[in-house]
């Protein structure tokens, strides 16, 4: 009868071996690399833009912009709120609208979209680009009694 030793192990079974093998030099291996790696990692937040995670000059950017300027905001930052009501819907629509329009996050709102049955509405809004957003030093944001200041 054969035994796990007689046995011929592929590439990734020899990896494993040798991981099981050597624990501890592995270990001391990753964690170097930790370190390495998170001494970096401040330098990261101003190598990339916007929020973060932007590659300003990309295909995807200037496609965002274009669709912002040709759509009046109703790009992947836009607002959309969906009422059902069995009841006289078009008060609860009217409620909705105003209260978007009257927040200063919301650029503009579209008129509803009424279902056949006239029981459901869904009402899109543009977001209104944010200064309180940005971020102010590393891991910080402004706080919110502060943001009026800020805008």
């Amino acid at each position: 009868m054969a035994t796990l030793t007689d046995i011929k192990h592929g590439p990734v079974g020899r990896l494993g071996g040798f991981a099981t093998d050597h624990a501890r030099a592995i270990f001391v291996a990753w964690a170097v690399l930790i370190l390495v790696l998170g001494a970096f990692a401040p330098r990261v937040e101003h190598a990339l833009s916007g929020a973060g995670w932007q590659a300003d000059g990309s295909e995807s950017v200037t496609a965002r912009s274009l669709i912002d300027r040709s759509f009046a905001g109703q790009s992947s930052s836009a607002l959309t709120v969906v009422v059902r009501s069995s009841s006289e819907l078009a008060p609860t629509v009217q409620r909705v609208r105003h209260l978007l329009a009257g927040d200063p996050r919301v650029a503009g709102v579209q008129p509803p979209v009424v279902s056949a049955d006239g029981r459901t509405a869904v009402i899109s809004a543009a977001a209104r680009p944010r200064a309180s957003t940005r971020r102010v030093s590393r891991g910080s944001m402004i706080p919110s009694s502060q943001r009026r200041a800020v805008e």
